[in-house]
């Protein structure tokens, strides 16, 4: 064990709060360290890894973190919260701390910037619920590669992640999330685990990200609207959905076309078409527009 290792695993873990947490973003503080422990096992962190932390807080997660990565870039947006992550890593050479807001920030520079000698890099963060999607967008959507993302959201959300075509949660984030990872959910998480207690219970998800994605560039755009238009109005049959849509704006006849070349019924609804599907819908659309 090294001495920044042993002086973190002799560090009392319990701080007392000092910050009044704000409802309004969401905050809370996760009181069982297990679950930050499973978070980073799963997540399978080594010290060959540079790992992205979104939402430091108190630094729990930080701390396992900083025991088994190589590198640890913790975010977090609220600057209260700031003495306290530097007094409590400051005396660790592997821990950055970075006060702002990650969406405000191209991640390839932020991260070339302040750890210019990169690694495989990993997410794994307890992220504030209301930001969910955006944040998810900003790490799977980006030329910087991830191969691990591993998060906690609400149970609803993981949920949502993780349905599977003809479910009623099936829809355009799922999607989206199959297109760029292999998505599991790892564990539930009960609400009770939090301080203050908040309304829903939450869930451990991991992303296996995938390199490289099955559509890139243009195509990979036209996909997405694709997909948006398709669950724009997700009760109508199919061929409606997509003529009615703003999203793609091409004429119905094409719109049939498409989908008898893609061999997809124009009476079946979004949510029964698969990622392979949209992806071979999508192709053919673009040629027909």
């Amino acid at each position: 064990m090294t001495e920044p290792q042993r002086a973190m695993s002799e560090h009392n873990p319990t701080i007392r709060p000092r910050v009044r947490l704000r409802k309004r973003l969401g905050q809370t503080i996760l009181v069982d360290q297990n679950i930050n422990r499973k978070m980073v096992e799963v997540a399978g962190v080594t010290k060959e890894d540079l790992v992205v932390e979104v939402g430091a807080g108190y630094g729990g997660l930080t701390e396992v973190l900083a025991q088994r990565a190589g590198t640890v870039f913790a975010i977090e947006i609220d600057r209260r919260f700031e003495p306290i992550l530097r007094e409590k890593f400051g005396a660790f050479p592997h821990v950055t701390i970075f006060i702002g807001d990650v969406l405000n920030h191209d991640l390839a520079d932020l991260l070339a910037h302040h750890l210019p000698h990169g690694g495989p890099l990993k997410m794994v963060s307890n992220i504030p619920y209301y930001v969910t999607a955006p944040i998810l967008e900003h790490f799977l959507e980006r030329s910087l590669f991830f191969d691990t993302i591993v998060v906690m959201v609400q149970k609803e959300v993981a949920v949502r992640l993780t349905a599977k075509p003809g479910s009623r949660k099936y829809g355009v984030l799922s999607l989206v999330a199959q297109f760029y990872a292999d998505v599991d959910k790892i564990a539930d998480v009960p609400k009770t685990c939090f301080r203050p207690v908040p309304e829903v219970d939450s869930s451990i998800v991991r992303f296996l990200c995938k390199r490289p994605t099955a559509v890139e560039g243009e195509e990979k755009e036209f996909l997405l609207r694709v997909i948006r238009a398709a669950f724009g109005e997700r009760r109508k049959m199919l061929k409606n959905a997509l003529v009615r849509s703003s999203e793609l704006c091409i004429p119905q006849e094409a719109i049939g076309k498409a989908l008898i070349a893609a061999d997809i019924s124009g009476e079946r609804r979004a949510e029964t078409l698969s990622l392979d599907e949209f992806i071979r819908l999508s192709r053919e659309l673009r040629q027909e527009g």
